[in-house]
Parts: C-alpha cells; sequence; structure tokens
C-alpha cells in the first residue's frame, strides 16, 4: 500500500480513476448514489482549483483502491456552509472532508485510518482549527439496507469525531433505480485539530 497526498494539479492524473471508485462505492448502501463519470470528473476539478484542498490517494500494485478528498469549508457550497453560518461559525478555519471512499475488498485493514490521518495533518499544516464531515443520515430499516450492514459511526469516533446533534445539510442525487433525484439529509461530524 502507498499512501500520497496531492494539491491543486498534482492530483490531475487521477482523477479519471478517483472519479471511477466515487460511483463504485457510493453506489453502495448508504449512499445508492447513481453517479456518472463527467459529472464526477467536473465535481473533482474543485478540489484541484483550491490552492489549501488536498487529495490522498491510496494504491496497491500502481492501481487506486482509496481516496479522501478535502478543501476549506469556506471553498465547499452553500448548501453545506449554510449550517455553519448560521451558529456564525468562521468557515475560513473549518477543514471539510469530502469523502473517504476505500474498495470494499481493502476495508477492514486500516487504509482508512491512514488516508484520514493524512487529511488531518494536512489540515493542521495548513492553519485549520476544526476539522468536519458529513454522512448521509438513512433509517435504519431502510428497504435496501444489506443486513451485514455497519455505519462508520465508530471509525469516526476512533479518530476523534463528534456527532453534532441537529447540524444537518441537505444534498440532492439520483439513487440506484429512481428516476428523479430526491433531497437526503447529511449528518455533520466534527473535531478540534
Amino acid at each position: 500500500m502507498n499512501v500520497q497526498t496531492f494539491s491543486g494539479e498534482a492530483a490531475q492524473p487521477f482523477l479519471e480513476d478517483i472519479a471511477r471508485l466515487r460511483i463504485a462505492v457510493f453506489a453502495e448502501f448508504p449512499y445508492l448514489y447513481h453517479g456518472e463519470m463527467d459529472y464526477e470528473k467536473a465535481y473533482l476539478q474543485k478540489f484541484l482549483e483550491t490552492k489549501t484542498g488536498a487529495i490522498v490517494v491510496v494504491f496497491e500494485n500502481g492501481k487506486v483502491i482509496g481516496a479522501a478528498t478535502g478543501l476549506p469549508l469556506a471553498a465547499e457550497s452553500v448548501e453545506v456552509q449554510t449550517p455553519f453560518l448560521e451558529r456564525k461559525m468562521d468557515v475560513s478555519k473549518i477543514f471539510y472532508i469530502s469523502e473517504l471512499v476505500l474498495l470494499s475488498e481493502f476495508r477492514g485493514h486500516g487504509f482508512g485510518h491512514n488516508f484520514m490521518n493524512e487529511q488531518e495533518n494536512f489540515a493542521r499544516k495548513n492553519g485549520f482549527e476544526i476539522a468536519v464531515l458529513c454522512a448521509v443520515a438513512r433509517p435504519k430499516n431502510h428497504p435496501r439496507c444489506p443486513q451485514n450492514y455497519h455505519p462508520l459511526d465508530d471509525f469516526w469516533i476512533k479518530k476523534g469525531f463528534e456527532k453534532w446533534e441537529n447540524f444537518t445539510c441537505q444534498m440532492s442525487w439520483k439513487d440506484w433505480g429512481d428516476e428523479n433525484e430526491t433531497l437526503k439529509v447529511m449528518q455533520f461530524w466534527g473535531k478540534k485539530l
């Protein structure tokens, strides 16, 4: 396993691989996301264009098997920033970890810890005081929830994140099998760096 952190255009050569990885991982429960390559590549551009954004890439035998993206909260969409602005929080001091995706066959071997550490170290070096992330809040009895599903709550807690109760935003995407996008509630987690 090889973990590398890229900032700005340095991540460009891996953009398509990361886009494919996002589509594959987010198709699983709880996201059930019906991704498309053109959208994914356009979405990832913001990480390349942000000077204090980071893309951590995990390679196994030269293949991209995982990635974590992050950027200043101030560079994120209004939907993501709004709960913080409503609480008069300084978004310029908050680093937003947008996603952590890892192919299923590599989970449970410590890779996630390694690239979360890389994101947090990057944020600290760039003067951020708080790291946040958000995860989709699906009901426990969702009809498409696999029997062996374990939410990542324990992982976030091990990494020092706390669930911020009543601190959510909404994002919209199309689930697999649906004709239209629907709004999803996203639950925030945070930690001091």
